[in-house]
């Protein structure tokens, strides 16, 4: 038979079977490396926490210059901004020194990255 003539219906059910297989072991992958579902708490982020979510991609502590590059805040707000992150434990202290200090992402975050 030619090309135009051949019936694929059996090489087309093979390959959906073996593309739901692998979506299926993706997810599954996803899952458990994400520790389960974390986009509830992703989206309780408000815009600027979730600017700042990708810093900690690059980078496990954080300054309040970078959140000051970032965000174009002032330094002076960048900080008032950290504390008030630290309070609603999005941020914890890493390095208390006035001159040095560095922010981790809060447990519940550190899970989600």
């Amino acid at each position: 038979m030619g090309r135009a003539e051949t019936d694929i219906t059996g090489w087309v059910g093979y390959f959906i079977a073996g593309m739901a297989a692998s979506f299926e072991a993706a997810r599954e992958k996803m899952r458990l490396s994400a520790g389960g579902d974390r986009s509830t708490w992703i989206r309780s982020l408000n815009a600027r926490q979730r600017k700042v979510l990708s810093l900690f991609n690059e980078w496990t502590e954080i300054t309040t210059s970078q959140i000051a590059e970032l965000l174009q805040l002032s330094p002076r707000g960048a900080r008032a901004l950290a504390q008030k992150w630290v309070q609603d434990e999005f941020l914890t202290i890493a390095n208390p020194s006035k001159r040095a200090r560095t922010y981790r992402l809060a447990s519940k975050g550190s899970e989600v990255l």
